[in-house]
């Protein structure tokens, strides 16, 4: 599965909060110098740099030299820039990212020829832009503009600047990773090779001039490798024609090294996406009891210690364990044993609604989740009454109100035709409205384990 939420430390910082852009509003004087944005302070450092490399930034502020060390660096704006620079930032940050890529990529065309710096922060941003939005080949946009897929942005990245960009460690395995979702398997598991040697030679370099400044970089880019590493492992799996021959026990083992990893430097949103992507590929791999013991590990632990990175990882636990419940309904179901079939029909049933309920705003979670809801409920009419109404009305959500998601919309008219209900499919999504607020819905609890 395609995961966007493995965000490079520096594109984490430019979504994290808005950029302060000094100079912008008319002042000469400022115009004239270079800017930096520290991460500790939204105030601009106004200056003329004369370096600005993996080790950090140098400039001038009339006689005399300043210096910030890369880590503490969140943006740099250059006296040069031009104004689809600042719009690319500013779509980037408001995660639009094909607006992004086309204003980074028209801003990279008037400043390559004349700005060293726009090589590797424009290309550095298209490659971002496009693996967020998960655009992995060539292709247009809707303006005509055609892309390369992100590892070529990356790899100039990595070749600019002497092989000495602030961006060069990240984008180094970032190429890696984004060729494994191109399909060039070979060409991953080299760029990961090359990305070791990259990754080494910055981390002698910063070590050298302050290891505790630059602990927390380094030990993020050694995630991102983890991650990468992980996922080229998954890919390979993924690309075998017969999925009775993939075996995912290498990819999970390395996703639990990167869990790890993640949890113990926190990382919320590299711990969130590890978690995920190890949910989906255990399910993948039918590994259902370790599903559910993972997924009711990761609702205990919110329970006795809510905070948002355990928040967020909610609704994937559970759809996972309702997927894993619905397994083991189907095998019961097989094996003769309807009543068990139907008390974990009833249990999957719960853990899909838990998302529709209580996580109405995660719009990513709910044609599945709608989907599967509805789908609990056909296999229990003869049993509710009211059962197949709800199916229908779960179906319907989905026809109506993700009709983009494809393969959810074409599962859930199929359903509506089997109840009976395919005009349901063509006409409104009334019947369902989501609730105004998560409080005025009932709280379901979490299933319990079938018996």
């Amino acid at each position: 599965m395609l995961r966007i939420g493995s965000a490079s430390l520096f594109a984490l910082a430019l979504i994290a909060a808005p950029l302060a852009y000094a100079g912008d509003a008319g002042d000469p004087g400022d115009q004239e110098m270079d800017q930096v944005i520290r991460r500790d302070s939204p105030t601009p450092l106004s200056l003329k740099i004369t370096k600005d490399d993996w080790i950090g930034i140098e400039g001038k502020i009339k006689t005399q030299t300043t210096k910030v060390k890369s880590a503490a660096v969140k943006e740099v704006l250059y006296s040069d820039r031009v104004p689809e620079y600042l719009d690319g930032l500013e779509y980037f940050r408001n995660q639009k990212y094909v607006a992004a890529a086309r204003n980074f990529l028209k801003a990279l065309e008037k400043l390559k020829e004349k700005s060293k710096w726009s090589v590797e922060y424009c290309n550095y941003f298209i490659g971002e832009a496009l693996y967020n939005q998960g655009k992995f080949e060539v292709w247009k946009d809707s303006k005509g503009i055609e892309y390369q897929p992100p590892s070529a942005y990356f790899l100039e990245v990595v070749k600019a600047n002497g092989g000495r960009s602030r961006f060069a460690p990240e984008a180094a395995i970032r190429a890696a990773a984004s060729l494994a979702e191109e399909g060039k398997l070979d060409e991953a598991e080299k760029q990961a090779t090359e990305a070791d040697k990259v990754i080494k030679k910055w981390k002698e370099e910063v070590n050298a001039a302050d290891p505790e400044a630059y602990t927390k970089a380094v030990k993020r880019v050694e995630t991102l490798v983890a991650i990468a590493r992980a996922h080229i492992l998954e890919r390979r799996e993924d690309a075998k024609a017969n999925e009775a021959e993939r075996d995912y026990g290498k990819a999970i083992a390395a996703y639990r090294a990167a869990e790890s990893l993640s949890k113990t430097n926190a990382f919320g949103d590299l711990y969130t996406d590890v978690i995920e992507t190890t949910l989906f590929l255990l399910a993948n791999a039918s590994k259902w009891d370790d599903v559910k013991s993972r997924a009711q590990a990761l609702m205990e632990d919110y329970k006795r210690k809510p905070d948002t990175t355990l928040l967020n990882l909610l609704p994937s636990a559970y759809i996972a364990r309702g997927r894993a419940f619905l397994a083991e309904a189907v095998q019961y179901t097989k094996d003769g044993n309807i009543p068990q079939a139907n008390e974990s029909y009833a249990n999957a049933r719960l853990d899909f609604l838990s998302v529709t309920v209580q996580f109405f705003d995660k719009e990513e979670h709910l044609p599945e989740a709608n989907y599967r809801a509805g789908a609990c409920y056909e296999q229990l009419k003869a049993l509710e009454p009211d059962a197949a109404e709800k199916a229908v009305r779960h179906y319907k959500i989905v026809s109506t109100q993700y009709a983009s998601n494809k393969r959810f919309k074409d599962l859930a008219d199929e359903g509506l035709k089997r109840l009976g209900a395919a005009d349901a499919a063509a006409g409104g999504g009334g019947d369902a409205p989501k609730p105004k607020d998560p409080k005025d819905a009932p709280k379901p609890t979490p299933a319990p384990a079938p018996k």
